[in-house]
């Protein structure tokens, strides 16, 4: 066997070891992860709107997988220590680019949490009012003679949403 092949055999039997206590530790907080989604699954089961539980369920895997992919970068011996910076400060670029999608998407959990309104009640926001046909994470849909108003409900549209039995 050729040296060059025998170091490559010495630096595969060295990594190993690095590789398989990497892949448990991810395996670790995946299995982490799916825990936290039963957890959340069976505490908020019947107390909040079933699209709002899948919502922390996911949130709280992605957490867990992204967590764990980074630790076990480090468990195999990569400097993780720039992607943490880096990731920080993707995050806060991305925090001020999708200021407007997150204050929707917040603003329509609450919704659900909350539910200041039921199906085919009249809803008025935004100066849009018409029959509430349902309610979604990202907003409300009033719905006027056939016409379907696609609204994201933010912070200041909340505020102005007011809802009603439906005329006579």
């Amino acid at each position: 066997m050729s040296p060059a092949a025998a170091d490559l055999m010495t630096a595969a039997a060295l990594f190993a070891p690095r590789l398989a206590a990497s892949v448990m530790v991810l395996a670790g907080f995946w299995l982490g992860g799916r825990a936290l989604q039963a957890v959340v699954a069976r505490a908020a089961s019947g107390r909040l709107d079933r699209s709002v539980v899948t919502l922390i369920r996911k949130a709280l895997q992605t957490t867990a997988l992204v967590f764990g992919t980074i630790t076990a970068l480090g468990t195999v011996g990569i400097n993780v220590s720039a992607l943490i910076a880096g990731l920080g400060l993707t995050g806060f670029a991305l925090g001020f680019a999708l200021k407007d999608l997150v204050a929707n998407v917040v603003a329509g959990v609450l919704i659900l949490v909350y539910r200041p309104f039921r199906r085919n009640d009249w809803v008025a926001v935004s100066g849009f009012e018409g029959v509430a046909p349902g309610r979604s994470r990202r907003g409300c849909a009033p719905a006027r003679r056939g016409v379907v108003w696609r609204h994201p409900v933010g912070v200041g549209a909340l505020a102005e949403l007011s809802s009603r039995e439906v005329p006579p």
